[in-house]
């Protein structure tokens, strides 16, 4: 058990760098979105929330140590709803965030052929920790950039933070449950 704790706690220390990640992807497309609808002069810094806002971190859940145990015998595991719970942790991984990671993966490598590609000169330079548009003036009433920014911030909940939230409160729940089991076997 003790292989899924630290399995679990290295989890958690992922998902809490991309929380926080996301949140600041989540805060430049408000930038962008402020600055384009509002009208409002084009200033260097847009350039970095271009580049943010475009970002795909792949965040992730190590399931090598439930695939190794359930090849062998999950049986170890006498508790039957700490047992409950590592299968729902790593179910959930598998079918739910990969999945939706990957989806939103997706939405970001479609934008970069067909969105990005047009209108600004590079992706994720980030040598210069910019992307800079060809026209940032044509941004402003460019109704395909301005839907895919709006969409991409509900995208980003739906797809990537939601996901990422309710993967912290499993692994929490899950360390928790884990550290009453190891309490219970030390008294044996």
């Amino acid at each position: 058990m003790q292989v899924f704790k630290s399995s679990i706690e290295a989890d958690t220390s992922e998902l809490n760098w991309n929380i926080e990640e996301f949140e600041t992807i989540d805060k430049s497309i408000d930038t962008l979105l402020k600055y384009l609808e509002k009208d409002l002069p084009y200033i260097e810094k847009l350039n970095f929330h271009f580049l943010n806002s475009t970002a795909i971190w792949m965040p992730r859940i190590d399931q090598e140590v439930f695939a190794t145990l359930t090849s062998t015998d999950l049986n170890i595991i006498s508790n039957t709803t700490l047992k409950k719970e590592l299968t729902s942790y790593y179910s959930f991984a598998k079918r739910r965030f990969d999945i939706y990671i990957n989806r939103y993966a997706s939405i970001m490598e479609d934008a970069s052929k067909n969105i990005f590609s047009t209108r600004f000169n590079e992706l994720w330079n980030t040598k210069k920790g910019a992307m800079v548009p060809h026209d940032y003036e044509a941004l402003k009433k460019d109704n395909e950039y301005l839907y895919f920014l709006r969409s991409l911030k509900h995208q980003l909940w739906f797809y990537i933070r939601e996901p990422l939230q309710n993967a912290k409160k499993r692994a929490d729940a899950l360390l928790e449950s884990l550290e009453k089991e190891y309490r219970k076997l030390e008294q044996k």
